[in-house]
């Protein structure tokens, strides 16, 4: 997203071993789990979360390609805060935006007047539109940042192939009617192997990120090189 970042690995809950990206916003600084206070040899903890282990397989089979161009499926606050990330460091980026007034207000207005409403976008970065084909047809990373209750509805009228795509998932919380993570529904209805999914999050809130505020992103994926250029 523009800032310097450094490929470390973490273990989630489900026990798959991703490559994450840790990134500082604001002032750039690289972060290596030695000045995090990190070792490669953390013992887990009873629930096998949040365990940081040795770096894993560098030559996962997908490689995301440098310059490759984004789009982003939601328009809440999360949504806005990481759109308004990439147009500040000068990225293209196609927005899928359901919401007649949200995107009406972007096109005229130049910002959300739903969320986040003070955040002044300079649109000539980014493609607008409500044809959620229309983005995946353009771009090669895809992050999801649409509410898990309703993501089946933002995908709903999907007919463009998600073959050769990264979703990067934004998205907070499981797919309510089938408890399975935002990354896992990706896998089981589009076919997506894991090294094509990949997660970002906190700790961090989307007011301090739209404000460029100091904060930490993570990223996550299978191959770390792919985190690396997600960072930047």
């Amino acid at each position: 997203l523009g800032i310097v970042s450094t490929a470390i690995s973490i273990l989630f809950s489900n026990t798959k071993v991703l490559s994450s990206s840790i990134i500082r916003i604001g002032i750039p600084r690289i972060l290596t789990p030695s000045n995090l206070g990190l070792t490669s040899n953390i013992p887990f903890n009873k629930n096998n979360n949040a365990i940081f282990v040795k770096q894993t397989d560098k030559n996962m089979a997908y490689k995301i390609k440098e310059n490759a161009v984004c789009g982003m499926i939601g328009y809440g606050s999360w949504a806005t805060a990481l759109v308004h990330t990439l147009e500040l460091n000068n990225k293209e980026i196609w927005w899928h935006i359901r919401n007649e007034e949200v995107l009406e207000g972007l096109l005229t207005e130049g910002r959300n007047v739903k969320y986040l409403s003070d955040v002044d976008f300079d649109t000539k970065f980014i493609h607008a539109t409500q044809d959620i084909n229309e983005v995946v047809r353009n771009c090669e990373i895809i992050l999801v940042a649409a509410p898990s209750a309703y993501l089946k509805i933002f995908m709903a009228d999907l007919t463009e192939s998600l073959e050769g795509k990264f979703i990067l998932s934004a998205t907070k919380g499981i797919i309510p009617d089938e408890y399975i993570t935002i990354t896992e529904y990706f896998n089981q209805t589009y076919g997506l192997p894991y090294s094509n999914l990949g997660v970002i999050s906190g700790p961090s809130h989307a007011e301090e990120v739209s404000c460029d505020r100091l904060s930490y992103l993570t990223v996550a994926c299978k191959n770390s090189d792919n985190g690396r250029l997600i960072g930047e």
